[in-house]
């Protein structure tokens, strides 16, 4: 599990990022960058960026930049990141933009740091991040769209992950069944999330027995 992740905070309201910053430092967690603008992120790359875990995302940015339309700009960038978006706003219109350009998660700035910090392990330990309230606006909108998926949406080995979360392994124990890596396993875990639109192992259990299961 990782517990001392690599992040950047992308917010134009610098009071609040230094805010952050200094909560997530005596969490353990590296803040390898603050940036007003996904401009100033980008040109402020260097090497170090290779070991960002997660990125917590503004929409409203310096410059007139809205920064859910740049989580396509900031993936190519640093694809190993994770984006989190961390705004004021809830309107269902913000939300499935951001996860429909590759955000896990979507966190309104009313919540408690505690929150904020529990979301960002979360993400760069193969789970999503959203507040109850978001979770709502998600689930009622994906209701529809959930149905006809099936477990034979997954590759074999995604199959075989979610087998694994089925059985309530962890994921060393996972990753020993099926001789691959941890971060392998995390890797296809967010795959399985993606595809069958779920966003916590529970609801993939619940899925497993809910619909139909591969031969």
């Amino acid at each position: 599990m990782l517990i001392h992740p690599f992040i950047a905070i992308i917010e134009d309201d610098v009071s609040f990022a230094h805010y952050l910053q200094n909560l997530f430092v005596k969490k353990g967690i590296h803040v390898l960058n603050m940036s007003e603008s996904v401009s100033e992120f980008v040109n402020k790359y260097y090497y170090e960026y290779e070991k960002l875990n997660c990125i917590l995302l503004d929409v409203n940015l310096a410059g007139g930049e809205i920064g859910i339309n740049e989580i396509p700009a900031i993936k190519k960038l640093v694809p190993n990141a994770d984006v989190i978006v961390l705004t004021l706003h809830d309107e269902a219109k913000y939300i499935f933009q951001a996860l429909c350009n590759g955000a896990l998660g979507y966190l309104t700035k009313g919540g408690s740091f505690e929150e904020i910090y529990k979301s960002v392990c979360d993400v760069v330990n193969g789970g999503s991040a959203m507040t109850p309230s978001i979770a709502r606006k998600v689930v009622e909108h994906f209701s529809q769209g959930t149905q006809g998926k099936t477990m034979e949406d997954l590759t074999a080995r995604e199959y075989d992950v979610a087998i694994g979360i089925k059985d309530g392994l962890s994921y060393k124990l996972i990753a020993d069944r099926y001789n691959i890596t941890i971060d392998a396993v995390r890797f296809h875990v967010k795959n399985i999330y993606k595809k069958l639109h779920v966003n916590s192992k529970s609801e993939v259990v619940r899925f497993f027995y809910q619909n139909p299961v591969r031969k």
